[in-house]
């Protein structure tokens, strides 16, 4: 933009001066000059000497003609030497080129003036002048310093050089890979950039000992390697970075002291750069890089290297994460390994010999052994060993002080680094440095020692304890599967034979619904195809299509038995059913272990030939009895015609006797004809003459004509009557009976000064009229519940009281309920004493039914 400012301000001139131009400007001033010119040049140099750019006046041959006190400076000569002299002569001889340049259109063109380390850069500019000017000049050369433009941007370049090598260092170690090949990936971007020749980068552990190392450009074998690191970071450069927490810039390394040269090195390093790697305020590890050259690197490298240490450790944090996250899922890999090659295995024998195994080859330790617990609980023994491990020379026990013995006695792990023989109890010359021995615990039971061993030093860490744990658990679980699978064959064989020796057949079925045991009795009684063994462990299901073709009654019993047990009635309950072979009877029991159920016992027994027999002795008693009724009829006849005929008072002993003789024959003919109603009732005979009934009327009646009997034994007979109920629609004859013999049972059962109630009410819900007769006796034992109305089951067996009967009281008024469609039951919310409730059907009348 100068040029055409100082191009205005000539042109402002040449209007002032115009009138006093005569003559067009020659090359050289004129000794005696006009005023005009003289004025013209004073304007001239004013406005030259007040820019700021370098300024030469030319001619059109680039003679320089005028400058100002800027081109001065540039030029670095005294003004009279300057003008009349070919720019080319004071400025550097590209300027010639330059301005051919300028000429042709060019617009980018620059100079460097100077000396070496001091030169400056200018821009250059070639503007012609108005040609009415009166001044010798025809073009005007201006030189813009842009020195300190071009190091900002050379500044600005620097940074952005930084930037991309800081990029480039974070993309390299952002990527997801392991611990070494991320260090190595981060040298090689170190040396890349700094142009370092050589190089080592060491990663130390919070004990400051080698966990990783890189060496670049390095040719050394593993103990060569081992050596260097120790003596670097021992006595070197490493080592001082290490002690002092900060980074280290070495110009010239035969000037300092801090440097050691390494014997037998191949190489010479002169320039060092050391940066310490922090991981939170400890120190991780150590970058160094080397240079054959002094002076190589400088304060930006060690600034760059400084942030790419700490970009280094940030990686290093996340490569060691990793590095766990990969262990712990190899370590998860071969847990689920070693279970699956464990699991469907059952032989004690073979499960620790698996394992053992199993556990080296996943591993890759050296060797394995596992030891189990004596039965004496004082000694261990080598159960199973995986390895090239020879025998012990002694064998551990649970007090002694032996690598197996003290992880026992702890129960904990323990890991033994050096290994001598004493603790390992091997042979001599054993090639075995370090050990881990964990115990075998399984619900506070323990079962030996599971322990491993290397042959090297320092081979188990801490991330190996979890896993021999894992493992020492699921090989203690293995163990006591195969220990109570044992127990539990045994024990099986034991049921088997003892099962194999009963004459019931027997069928167990677990809660999956599979049969677990099945006795070769249960498979005749079932008609079922198969022998007992190729039953076991199959689903019911096909037991139950095959007992659907062949015995479908035995079917249709187990059936609702199992919806009954679905519905979560769990009750033992009984039952029988007809089989082409016979009658079976059948119960179902459920199995209990600790308050669980964990099955249901079936048991099946043959009853046929004992119903056959029941079926013979009720053909013999109804044919008896129905022969007995004739003759005692007759016999009670005649005993009532001849206590009439004879006639004797009542105090008589004949009329004593009489009065007996007629007693028992009645009694005796009173028992013929229940037997005889109960069969027809049984065979649905018995003819039910239906009528409308008060009850109330009946029960008194009942317990009017018992009064004389309970009042002899001192019981007070009650009722409870209300007025206001329905009628009763029944036989009134089979009624009056059913309340007789309640009242007769209450009677016989109940002691003295106690009391019997009987107990009438309506249920409008139903319509049921329910009465019951409640005694103050002492109960029915609930063992015997299920036989009260069996025919034949006497007071004795129910009460165990000496008292006897027929046993056909509760068996007839449970019938001649039936007969009616309704039903009489043993109340089990009485506390004391007995009741016996039973229903009839209640009958309202409307009055326009009278």
């Amino acid at each position: 933009m100068f040029p055409f400012i100082l191009t205005a301000a000539l042109s402002g001139i040449i209007a002032r001066l115009t009138i006093h131009q005569a003559t067009a400007p020659t090359l050289y001033a004129s000794e005696d000059p006009s005023p005009s010119n003289a004025i013209a040049d004073e304007l001239i140099q004013a406005v030259l000497n007040n820019l700021e750019d370098g300024v030469f006046l030319l001619t059109t041959d680039h003679y320089i003609v005028d400058l100002n006190d800027t081109a001065v400076s540039i030029s670095d000569l005294p003004a009279e030497e300057i003008i009349g002299e070919h720019i080319s002569q004071i400025l550097s001889h590209k300027i010639d080129l330059i301005i051919r340049d300028i000429k042709a259109g060019k617009t980018d063109s620059e100079i460097q003036i100077g000396c070496p380390g001091q030169q400056k850069v200018y821009t250059v500019n070639l503007k012609p002048l108005p040609e009415n000017l009166p001044h010798p000049a025809r073009q005007m050369l201006v030189l813009c310093d842009i020195t300190a433009r071009k190091s900002a941007l050379a500044q600005l370049q620097r940074q952005r050089d930084l930037f991309v090598d800081m990029v480039s260092v974070a993309r390299v170690t952002a990527q997801d890979a392991g611990l070494h090949e991320v260090l190595r990936n981060a040298m090689e971007i170190a040396t890349g950039i700094t142009q370092a020749q050589y190089g080592s980068l060491l990663v130390l552990d919070e004990d400051f000992r080698i966990k990783e190392s890189i060496l670049h450009q390095r040719q050394a074998t593993t103990a060569q390697r081992d050596q260097i690191i120790t003596q670097v970071l021992d006595e070197g450069i490493a080592g001082w970075v290490v002690e002092h927490c900060q980074p280290v810039l070495i110009h010239d390394t035969q000037q300092d002291e801090r440097w050691m040269t390494l014997p037998e090195q191949p190489y010479v390093s002169r320039s060092v750069l050391s940066v310490p790697i922090f991981s939170n305020t400890r120190i991780a590890g150590i970058l160094t890089l080397e240079h054959p050259e002094p002076h190589h690197f400088t304060a930006e490298h060690a600034g760059l290297m400084q942030a790419a240490a700490d970009q280094i450790a940030l990686v290093m944090s996340n490569a060691q994460a990793y590095e766990i996250q990969r262990r712990q899922a190899r370590q998860q890999d071969i847990l689920v390994q070693f279970l699956r090659s464990t699991r469907d295995n059952l032989n004690l024998d073979d499960v620790t010999r698996t394992a053992v195994q199993t556990i080296q080859q996943l591993t890759g330790w050296t060797a394995v052994t596992l030891l189990m617990l004596e039965d004496d609980g004082n000694q261990l023994t080598v159960q199973s060993s995986a390895g090239d491990l020879p025998t012990l020379t002694s064998a551990p026990s649970a007090t002694a002080t032996d690598i197996y013995s003290q992880a026992f006695q702890a129960e904990k792990t323990i890991i033994t680094t050096p290994l001598d023989q004493t603790k390992s109890l091997l042979p001599s010359q054993t090639p075995f440095q370090s050990s881990i021995a964990t115990p075998l615990l399984y619900r506070g039971h323990k079962f030996g020692v599971l322990a491993a061993l290397a042959d090297q030093p320092d081979s188990f860490r801490e991330h190996d304890i979890w896993l021999i744990e894992a493992l020492a658990e699921a090989t203690a679980l293995t163990i006591a599967n195969a220990r109570l699978f044992q127990k539990v064959m045994d024990e099986r064989s034991r049921l088997q034979s003892l099962m194999e020796a009963n004459r019931d057949g027997i069928v167990m079925v677990g809660m999956d619904r599979r049969l677990l045991v099945i006795n070769d009795k249960a498979v005749e009684y079932l008609n079922l195809t198969q022998p007992s063994a190729n039953w076991v462990n199959l689903p019911m299901r096909r037991a139950l299509t095959e007992l659907q073709q062949v015995e479908p009654a035995a079917y249709v019993a187990f059936m609702s038995e199992i919806r009954r047990i679905g519905a979560g009635n769990n009750d033992v309950n009984e039952h029988e059913f007809s089989t082409s072979n016979g009658i079976i009877q059948w119960m179902s029991v459920p199995v209990m272990a600790d308050n669980i159920s964990i099955g249901r016992l079936i048991i099946l027994r043959d009853i046929t030939e004992e119903r056959q027999l029941e079926k013979m002795r009720e053909d013999l008693i109804q044919t008896t009895v129905h022969d007995l009724r004739n003759p005692l009829g007759a016999a009670f006849s005649a005993v009532e015609f001849l206590r009439d005929l004879v006639g004797t008072p009542e105090e008589s002993d004949v009329n004593h006797l009489l009065e007996m003789a007629q007693h028992s024959t009645g009694k005796a003919l009173n028992l013929v004809n229940t037997l005889l109603d109960i069969n027809r009732l049984e065979i649905g005979q018995m003819p039910v003459n239906y009528t409308l009934l008060r009850l109330p009327n009946l029960i008194e009646e009942t317990l009017a004509n018992q009064q004389s009997l309970a009042h002899g034994r001192n019981i007070a007979l009650k009722s409870n009557l209300p007025d206001d109920l329905p009628f009763a629609w029944a036989d009134a004859e089979l009624v009056e009976r059913v309340l007789q013999n309640l009242v007769d049972n209450a009677l016989k059962f109940t002691p003295s000064q106690g009391e019997i109630v009987v107990l009438l009410r309506h249920n409008p819900e139903t319509e049921k009229l329910l009465v019951s007769v409640s005694d103050t006796g002492s109960g029915i034992a609930h063992h015997l519940r299920q036989r009260l109305f069996e025919k034949f089951s006497t007071g004795y067996q129910l009460h165990g009281k000496p008292e006897r009967g027929s046993g056909l009281g509760l068996a007839f008024c449970q019938m001649a309920l039936e007969a009616h469609g309704e039903r009489i039951w043993l109340d089990e919310s009485v506390g004391t004493g007995t009741r016996f409730t039973f229903s009839l059907t209640a009958v309202t009348l409307d009055i326009t039914d009278i």
